[in-house]
């Protein structure tokens, strides 16, 4: 019978190879979630198979004359073009191999924000002169019409002073701040040096 969806077990530690092969309905399915105890998932395991060119019973026909399983002679192809994979690494991992989409490890979760920290551009765990000379940089770009060349989560972070703009004042507070905390103000918030 065709499977619109699938639950796997907690313990389940992997999918064997054609597990969900089917000739008909192919597009039932909209999505899997791998749990992450599954470690591996076999050959075509969600590559499902359908010919274009012969009917279901005439392959099984020459499947059977040549004595080989009717898979064989079928050419692979994904349920759907919206066909999502969830879960484990081997998910991820299948999905790739397979070009079909990945969408995460829990669907019901959305991907979460990095968190960004005041001043820290760089992701060296430091708010430091580098990260001053970064705002200046893209503060120049900004200032010339170019694009500042920072991620969202670095404009964030770039912008100290929340004044909705990156530029020199929010450099001046990161140089002031590392400056107190290269001076032993080891408990100094960079919160401290916004006027």
């Amino acid at each position: 019978a065709p499977v619109s969806s699938v639950t796997f077990g907690s313990k389940t530690v992997s999918i064997g190879a054609n597990a969900f092969v089917r000739d008909t309905n192919v597009d039932l399915m909209a999505s899997v979630i791998i749990p992450e105890s599954v470690k591996s998932i076999g050959e075509k395991a969600f590559g499902y198979y359908k010919d274009s060119d012969k009917g279901y019973a005439e392959l099984c026909k020459e499947a059977e004359e040549l004595g080989v399983p009717v898979q064989n002679l079928m050419g692979p192809t994904v349920a759907n073009k919206d066909f999502i994979l969830y879960g484990s690494k081997a998910a991820e991992r299948y999905a790739n191999e397979n070009g079909m989409i990945y969408g995460g490890t829990d669907p019901t979760v959305e991907p979460e924000k990095p968190q960004v920290i005041l001043g820290e551009l760089n992701n060296d765990n430091a708010v430091n002169a580098s990260d001053a000379a970064m705002i200046l940089i893209a503060a120049a770009s900004i200032g010339a019409g170019e694009d500042a060349g920072l991620t969202d989560a670095q404009k964030a972070a770039a912008d100290v002073n929340h004044d909705g703009s990156v530029n020199a004042s929010d450099a001046a507070i990161v140089l002031i701040y590392a400056a107190a905390v290269g001076a032993g103000q080891e408990d100094a918030k960079i919160e401290d040096f916004i006027k």
